[in-house]
């Protein structure tokens, strides 16, 4: 009984943090002084981006340096 329980209890947890994973694919500016990345497209923080907005992971963004926006902490 003891382990249904804890078999149990590890599959709840799991769906739980599941639930409330970030988006790993982000958004950044290619400009040359961009310093933040994005969760949403539609950022009101991508709006003054004159290059090409590009999707990539968050690992790859935070990877370069960028920060996330704080229009979307």
């Amino acid at each position: 009984m003891e382990k249904l329980f804890k078999k149990t209890f590890a599959i709840l947890a799991l769906l739980v943090l599941t639930a409330f994973t970030i988006p790993t694919t982000v958004y950044i500016c290619l400009s040359p002084g961009g310093k933040k990345y994005h969760y949403d497209r539609g950022c009101r923080g991508l709006n003054n981006c004159t290059h090409e907005i590009k999707a990539v992971s968050k690992g790859d963004a935070e990877g370069r340096g960028l920060d996330l926006c704080g229009w979307e902490d």
